[in-house]
């Protein structure tokens, strides 16, 4: 792209040229702030480039991927207000370190070279560290400035300005790191390696936590003292510079047993330095990373070091004028899910149904069994509903558990051919099973299809996948603990079904999926990832349906049954209670940011 001409300056003219007023204020020199002379004096860290694509001068720092940086010492004045400002073209960052705290702002435009500009205070330290790194894409940086509060620059008359020039407040966001507890994994850190390595101090290679996973992933816990603000993880990769890993950030408060997902991401595979990924912000006291997979397909998985941070502040300066907006207030919370997660209606706790918005009631009906029609509903506002497979107790013909759910109604004109319909199906599922569980929270059926699609969460012996769309292995073992989330589709030329191992959880956690059928054409999506759509030529009537339905499968051998064999089907023989009395307490499956539309033609 051909960006707007500037004049060109040797360093020699622009020192000869630039003149500055202060009022107890000063610029602070950054060396080779505008990199004309490539990298000098700047520590940098891969992949990052000299571009000729340069805002002024001749050059300019780029950096093309995931840990992408470059940093320098600068000296300061303690307790004293700084602007640190530079201009990027792209989406990048730009920061300080000062004592352990990182203060940082994104911004940048990605046509054109945009001013970004983040103040802060330097406390009690004379020395800071000024950055750039890799926020997302590619992003080009020059002219970085750093300015005491007060200092007003004045430039030459002949240097060529823009007065339509923008600049992005962006978010400013301090954050202080935190005292780390305790760390622990599940067991599977190597002797010589273990969990508490991760909290040493030290990057070096033989202080690290090693763990071996086979076909299951590696989860390492970090705990504070207390429930605290987090907005930021720092991990050192042991081999780093080797193989990028696939991997999730979940947190848990104390006050919770849900543990909610922050993050998903890749590491750079570039570096073994510690890399910074911003999670959503939350208040927790123990922090899970969570290992899936890695490029080099080894079973080890090594973190040298591993730092929290705290969200001590976060704002930023708007500079243009909002004289007309009745609220520039910072209204950020712990809550970082989209204010609308489906359609008009969830709001107040009601479905889309051919373009009004209806009680659920209107359109599904209720497999309640031992208790009442309306005992799944928590919250209409926000939607929350509750599915208790053990204390319904309710049983079909020739089904195979007890269950708790809410189908299509059968009655009326409801169901109709999946190829007469649009729907579309959101929920955050949260789970609490006992070891060894087995159960169907969703499913889509037709008279001729039978079943079309069946979402399982499942703690026993299952096998034969392949790894999910966030690389998830599957685990397959029963009464562990750790569930394997998987789909059943059925197969376009209708010869029987395909499954689809889609994520791994434990009880207490959730979960985000999403299934849309649109005429026929049908998509699942888990936590934000879709998997390959299926097409079903079905006009039969076909129903949907969601809950809890706890299969009745030994999740262990015992007597004349393998794990996985189911008892008599139907339940008729009354063995499900004492099966269910022996093996399990609870089975709750809560669905939350819940919404459903259906558009009949």
């Amino acid at each position: 792209m051909q960006l707007k001409t500037k004049l060109k300056y040797t360093a020699v003219l622009v020192a000869a040229a630039l003149s500055m007023t202060t009022a107890n204020a000063a610029i602070v020199n950054i060396n080779n702030a505008g990199f004309e002379d490539d990298f000098d004096d700047w520590e940098v860290t891969n992949p990052a480039a000299i571009s000729n694509d340069e805002h002024s001068g001749s050059h300019a720092a780029k950096i093309t991927g995931k840990g992408g940086k470059f940093e320098q010492d600068v000296q300061v004045k303690a307790n004293t207000d700084y602007e640190l400002s530079a201009y990027i073209y792209g989406d990048g960052k730009i920061g300080v370190t000062i004592d352990g705290e990182r203060t940082r702002i994104t911004g940048g435009d990605e046509n054109k070279y945009e001013k970004v500009t983040l103040s802060f205070n330097t406390g009690s330290e004379t020395e800071i560290t000024v950055w750039g790194e890799y926020e997302e894409g590619i992003a080009r940086f020059d002219d970085f400035t750093l300015t005491s509060e007060g200092s007003v620059e004045e430039t030459d008359s002949n240097e060529e300005t823009d007065s339509n020039e923008e600049t992005d407040s962006g978010e400013e966001t301090t954050t202080t790191e935190l005292t780390i507890s305790s760390v622990y994994d599940d067991g599977i850190g190597h002797v010589n390696f273990p969990a508490s390595n991760v909290i040493d101090g030290d990057t070096a290679w033989t202080s690290r936590w090693a763990a071996q996973t086979i076909d299951s992933d590696a989860n390492l816990m970090l705990l504070l003292d207390q429930d605290t603000e987090l907005s930021e993880v720092g991990i050192a990769w042991g081999a780093g510079e080797l193989k990028s890993h696939d991997f999730q950030i979940w947190a848990l408060s104390s006050t919770n047993d849900t543990w909610t997902r922050v993050y998903t991401g890749t590491s750079s595979g570039i570096t073994t330095d510690m890399e910074f990924y911003d999670i959503a912000d939350i208040s927790a006291q123990t922090i899970r990373i969570k290992v899936t997979a890695n490029s080099a397909g080894t079973d080890w998985t090594d973190i040298t070091e591993v730092k929290l941070y705290g969200a001590a502040t976060s704002g930023g300066t708007d500079n243009t004028d909002n004289s007309d907006d009745t609220d520039n207030s910072d209204d950020t919370d712990t809550d970082n899910s989209d204010d609308s997660y489906g359609n008009e209606c969830e709001a107040s706790g009601k479905i889309l149904y051919n373009g009004s918005c209806e009680e659920y009631s209107e359109v599904f009906e209720a497999e309640a069994g031992e208790i009442g029609e309306e005992d799944h509903i928590m919250s209409l506002s926000p939607i929350e509903m509750t599915f208790d497979a053990l204390a319904a107790q309710h049983v079909t013909k020739n089904g195979g558990g007890w269950r708790h759910e809410l189908k299509i109604k059968s009655s009326g004109d409801y169901r109709v051919g999946m190829t007469e319909i649009y729907e579309e199906f959101k929920a955050k599922i949260t789970v609490e099973l006992d070891d060894g569980a087995k159960t169907i929270v969703a499913q889509h059926h037709a008279a001729d299809t039978a079943t079309i699609t069946k979402l399982y969460i499942a703690d026993l012996d299952e096998g034969g996948f392949e790894k999910a769309p966030d690389g998830t292995k599957s685990d397959s073992v029963a009464m562990n603990g750790i569930f394997d989330v998987y789909i059943r589709l059925a197969k376009e030329d209708g010869s029987g079904e395909t499954k689809h191992l889609l994520t791994t959880i434990r009880s207490g956690e959730s979960f985000d999926f999403e299934e849309v059928n649109d005429h026929g054409l049908v998509t699942v999506t888990i936590n934000g990832q879709p998997i390959d759509p299926i097409s079903v030529d079905d006009s039969s009537e076909s129903y949907f349906k969601f809950g809890n339905y706890q299969q009745a499968q030994y999740p262990e051998e015992t007597g004349n049954y393998e794990i996985g064999d189911e008892l008599e089907r139907g339940g008729e023989d009354g063995d499900w209670a004492d099966f269910y009395a022996e093996y399990f307490d609870v089975s709750k499956i809560t669905f939350s940011e819940m919404s459903y539309t259906r558009t009949i033609d």
